[in-house]
């Protein structure tokens, strides 16, 4: 699980990462985001890769360790 402000918006979201899947919540608790991943997530961080300005999400998993998605 990771906090932090992402993309276009300085809203800032917690995202969780489980089993196959991701969700991304406001402080409120609302839902954001969610997608069904192809592996067990096992660490999550916000980076900016393309350096735009906005964060994105860099998520691992088991068999593919590198892999960015803007939420």
């Amino acid at each position: 699980m990771i906090m932090g402000a992402h993309g276009d918006s300085d809203e800032v979201v917690v995202v969780v990462g489980g089993n196959c899947f991701i969700q991304c919540f406001s402080l409120e608790g609302d839902e954001r985001f969610w997608n069904v991943m192809s592996d067990q997530v096992t660490a999550l961080a916000f980076i900016d890769s393309d350096d735009d300005g906005h964060n994105q999400v860099k998520l691992c998993f088991m068999c593919k360790p590198f892999f960015f998605i803007r939420c």
